[in-house]
């Protein structure tokens, strides 16, 4: 997901030639970009997704973003996403592949390698491209590349040497690598995954949508899953993948509500929408640093503005105690 700004984009109305999924619209253009939109719009619609009012279409930068084909009043719902299009780390664990994973993790004594988040990029990194894959619509109608800043080039990471995010990221970066040289490169040799699924450039790309794409604790909280019926995780990574909601852009201040409910998460207009206007979601009040980290954009507002301060204290190695150290 990216920003959006303020102005509303041309009013748009449907033309018999355009496809029309669960109440939704695509316009030739973005079908024509990423055809596998249609695809996961028509699973989505057939699993009880509704998206009545939605357009599809080409956003301010390029990608695909959701617009208002018509009018919403302030506490209309704007899409509901059924709990059976919800993907969890917990979803992944149950599934037959996950299953497989575990079991060659628990024999070869590496079950450190099978946290919920490693094994939920495992899964989408190997689904993305099967298409037997329960989930392969969703997964395959994922962006190629990822924005946030773990899949940057190197020579545009190292801009970010030094900082706290810098950190964050080389300390990401590092644990997939270390996931993928011992458990991800052993399951392929078994032919548990593909090679092309055990790549780190793919684990990290799976990394990035669940981080850029999915809605996390609000929606995915434990005591939310729990009360919705929806699958719980241990909370190492209590995030949930859903479609074409996932396509919302960020806009600073946009009021909008994710009601989980017993059968999926119902997405609410806080105010009015007029037919044309994009459609945005709302991260909340997130500091530049995770904005950056998570989803690889920051913000202009001044209240995104945040300095990360590392306090250390060095002492003299002497039973004397901190004489000669120094604070900071």
């Amino acid at each position: 997901c990216a920003t959006a700004g303020m102005e509303p984009a041309a009013k748009q109305t449907r033309t018999p030639a355009e496809p029309y999924y669960g109440g939704a619209v695509i316009e030739p253009d973005v079908l024509a970009q990423v055809p596998a939109l249609g695809h996961v719009l028509a699973w989505a619609s057939a699993r009880g997704g509704t998206f009545d009012g939605l357009r599809l279409a080409i956003d301010e930068y390029g990608g695909t973003g959701l617009f208002a084909a018509r009018d919403f009043a302030a506490g209309a719902t704007l899409a509901f996403v059924p709990r059976a299009c919800a993907l969890t780390a917990a979803a992944a664990r149950a599934s037959s592949l996950g299953q497989r994973i575990v079991a060659a993790a628990t024999e070869w004594d590496l079950l450190d390698e099978c946290t919920d988040e490693l094994l939920l990029c495992q899964f989408i990194s190997a689904g993305r491209n099967d298409a037997s894959c329960e989930w392969h619509p969703l997964l395959a109608a994922m962006p190629a590349h990822s924005p946030e800043p773990c899949c940057w080039p190197e020579a545009l990471r190292s801009e970010l040497d030094g900082t706290p995010v810098g950190l964050a990221v080389s300390t990401a970066v590092s644990r997939m690598a270390l996931y993928a040289a011992r458990l991800a490169a052993r399951l392929a040799s078994k032919g548990i995954i593909s090679e092309a699924a055990a790549a780190p450039a793919s684990l990290l790309w799976a990394r990035g949508m669940y981080h850029s794409r999915g809605y996390t604790g609000r929606i995915a909280s434990l005591e939310a899953a729990a009360a919705a019926g929806l699958p719980a995780t241990d909370g190492q990574a209590d995030g949930v993948l859903l479609p074409v909601v996932d396509l919302m852009n960020h806009r600073h201040g946009q009021q909008i509500t994710w009601l989980v409910e017993a059968d999926g998460v119902r997405f609410v207009a806080g105010e009015a929408v007029s037919a044309g206007e994009e459609v945005c979601t709302n991260y909340g009040a997130r500091p530049n640093e995770e904005l950056l980290f998570s989803y690889g954009f920051v913000l202009r507002e001044p209240a995104a503005d945040s300095v990360s301060l590392v306090l250390a204290q060095r002492l003299a190695a002497t039973s004397a105690g901190p004489a000669g150290g120094s604070r900071c």
